[in-house]
């Protein structure tokens, strides 16, 4: 038996894929907020060059961008809660 043959299993994935599409689309506009937080002051450093602080938010995009989006995923789901009990 084919999976794509079968109509009712398609009907059945599709409703359980549009059942989380609004997870999905709310985790997707709280990322993209986040990154426009985090981005809009480091993009004005940059242009303003402040001497100081512009090499250190250059710095900060070579790491961003050299560094695998894996492992920092993980950085951020293991090491945040990792500082936070540090901090306490």
């Amino acid at each position: 038996m084919n999976l794509l043959s079968d109509t009712e299993y398609l009907f059945h994935v599709l409703k359980t894929l549009i059942t989380f599409l609004t997870t999905t689309l709310r985790i997707a506009a709280v990322s993209l907020l986040c990154s426009i937080v985090i981005a809009l002051p480091i993009v004005l450093l940059q242009i303003r060059k402040v001497p100081v602080l512009a090499k250190v938010t250059s710095a900060y995009v070579l790491i961003a961008r050299a560094c695998p989006l894996m492992i920092q995923i993980y950085l951020v789901y293991f090491g945040i809660p990792l500082f936070i009990l540090w901090l306490r």
